[in-house]
């Protein structure tokens, strides 16, 4: 028997974490979930392990823990990397190491972050297009 899952929009239905697995596991969902604000920390975890699409939305979830930041911006997708790079709540370290990745498309992305240390700008500015800045190349 086929169990039929959807998930609300409302903004006052609150969804299990065993809501949400079997979401996920019913190929249901998981952009939207690992999207959400609400997504607990251990959700997120899960769902990184999930497609580039899914991780993705994991990588610029504001709720994602720092640890999990740092692994997703070692990610071998270039669009997950960016995530991190324009998630609002990614630490500076975190930031310094996307200044060393390969990709001009994922430094550029550091530029504007409001976490960005003015330092690692002006050293990205000196260096311009050259990966490595940081010792990563």
């Amino acid at each position: 028997m086929e169990t039929d899952l959807t998930v609300s929009s409302s903004a006052q239905t609150l969804v299990t974490e065993q809501g949400i697995k079997a979401l996920c596991e019913h190929g249901r969902g998981g952009k939207r979930i690992a999207a959400s604000i609400s997504a607990t920390p251990r959700v997120l975890r899960d769902l990184a392990a999930d497609e580039v699409s899914v991780r993705r939305c994991v990588a610029g979830n504001r709720n994602a823990p720092q640890d999990l930041l740092a692994e997703l911006a070692a990610d071998e997708d270039i669009r997950v990397r960016e995530a991190v790079a324009t998630n609002p709540a990614t630490s500076k370290k975190i930031l310094s190491q996307l200044a060393g990745d390969l990709s001009s498309r994922v430094r550029a992305r550091l530029v504007p972050h409001k976490n960005a240390p003015g330092e690692l700008l002006r050293l990205m500015a000196r260096a311009g297009s050259r990966p490595g800045l940081t010792g990563r190349s």
